[in-house]
């Protein structure tokens, strides 16, 4: 089964989170200091490109492992696997960039990796705690982390904070 507007999906979703992640994580002085700001830019060529590995991966795992052997019907993947996969490629292409020449900060180099946990998160029905967080901001900062793996990360966290009866966001 073809998902024909899959990948315009993952794109529309990515620029809603790119949204709120300017309004909400770019804005914090403890990330990015404010003169920095103007020279934080996104590259939407990468992040499209980002958003369409995103939906080629999905597609041959939906192929794969989402079909029935007695009927051949195929199902959309979970929202975890967006998660995972969609939070991957963020992290990998790193679609966020600064104007060369401009002093920066620890925060301001992981910018990519909090914006691909921006992106997990998103798919996520409850807050993560904040060791989950840095983690999280770790690993795609710092490992090339797996698709698969990290769609089993979305659905373990969500599940076990389910279990706990955390807030949902």
């Amino acid at each position: 089964m073809k998902l024909p507007s899959e990948a315009q999906y993952l794109s529309d979703h990515v620029a809603e989170v790119w949204e709120d992640f300017r309004d909400r994580v770019l804005s914090n002085p403890k990330i990015v200091e404010p003169k920095l700001l103007p020279h934080v830019h996104l590259n939407k060529r990468i992040l499209v490109e980002a958003c369409g590995h995103a939906h080629v991966d999905l597609q041959r795992m939906i192929n794969f492992h989402n079909q029935d052997p007695v009927s051949g019907a195929q199902s959309s993947p979970a929202f975890y696997k967006f998660a995972g996969f969609l939070s991957r490629w963020i992290a990998k292409t790193r679609p966020i960039y600064i104007d060369d020449g401009h002093p920066l900060t620890k925060s301001a180099l992981k910018l990519n990796a909090y914006f691909a946990l921006w992106v997990f998160r998103s798919y996520l029905s409850y807050e993560l705690p904040t060791d989950i967080l840095s983690g999280l901001v770790y690993s795609f900062h710092f490992r090339d982390v797996r698709s698969e793996t990290m769609a089993m990360v979305a659905y373990t966290i969500d599940h076990c904070l389910n279990a706990d009866g955390v807030r949902r966001t």
